[in-house]
């Protein structure tokens, strides 16, 4: 884990997530779903763009992360990867329940919601995650210390 920029793939894997998830919201949100178009055609293309994304860094990454951030001596990481991982699945329900309504409602605008969390996120994790590679643990909790607790 130490030879791989996790910061910068996370936020590369984000912003791909959230441009597919926009030009989706665009493309389907525009034309009419009882039509065939080739921008809903590319929509199933950004579609699995996206699930690459996803799979390529939004969804591992974040496991692999609170193992770095963790003192190795303490015994920890296994938990504090496998509570990541749940909550990952949690929220991954979640939006499967919520999608569905989302989209009765506003059709592929919906996606719009998805881009806007991607967003969100890809901001904030730029400026407050830490790049562990490179770093010892005590490197790591210093950064952290220095920082607000409230962002």
């Amino acid at each position: 884990i130490n030879r791989l920029n996790l910061k910068s793939q996370i936020l590369r894997c984000i912003l791909v997530q959230a441009l597919a998830s926009f030009s989706i919201a665009i493309f389907t949100g525009s034309s009419s779903l009882n039509q065939v178009t080739a921008l809903q055609y590319a929509a199933i293309i950004l579609t699995y763009i996206s699930l690459f994304a996803s799979d390529f860094g939004s969804y591992p990454i974040p496991v692999m992360l609170p193992v770095e951030y963790l003192d190795e001596t303490d015994g920890k990481r296994g938990l504090a990867a496998s509570l990541v991982g749940i909550s990952g699945n949690v929220n991954a329900f979640i939006l499967t329940l919520i999608f569905p309504i989302l989209s009765e409602k506003f059709g592929g605008w919906a996606f719009l919601v998805i881009s806007g969390v991607s967003g969100v996120s890809l901001v904030y994790l730029w400026w407050r995650l830490v790049e562990p590679r490179g770093k010892s643990y005590r490197e790591i909790r210093k950064i952290i210390e220095k920082r607000r607790w409230y962002f």
